[in-house]
């Protein structure tokens, strides 16, 4: 584990990101002994559900499942926010991420933006 490891129990606070179709998010990084390491990612505007993304296999049927590399890099997303270069690495990520939550039928009222 690394010192600065953003795995400690709890959750990490919150950070916000745009996806490529401008809408923007909340994401919180959270360490739960029930459930491990997950993202609760939420929509600030708009129709569309929050959605959990976990780095551990929890409920893939309900959870995004992401690696190990993703959740360090939110996490540490919400300890930096201000970190351009962290943030623009996160913003790529988290357009896949948006949109593989869209394909699993994860965000409800969600559509593509791809035109």
């Amino acid at each position: 584990m690394l010192p600065d490891d953003p795995s400690s129990p709890g959750g990490r606070g919150s950070a916000r990101l745009r996806d490529s179709a401008r809408r923007e998010w909340v994401i919180e990084a959270r360490s739960d002994p029930a459930r491990d390491r997950l993202l609760v990612v939420s929509p600030v505007h708009g129709d569309l559900e929050p959605f959990r993304a976990s780095a551990d296999h929890f409920a893939p049927d309900r959870y995004l499942q992401i690696d190990d590399e993703k959740w360090t890099l939110f996490a540490r997303l919400v300890e930096r926010p201000e970190d351009q270069q962290l943030r623009s690495t996160a913003a790529r990520a988290f357009d896949a991420m948006v949109r593989a939550a869209q394909h699993q039928s994860l965000l409800g009222a969600a559509e593509d933006d791809d035109e």
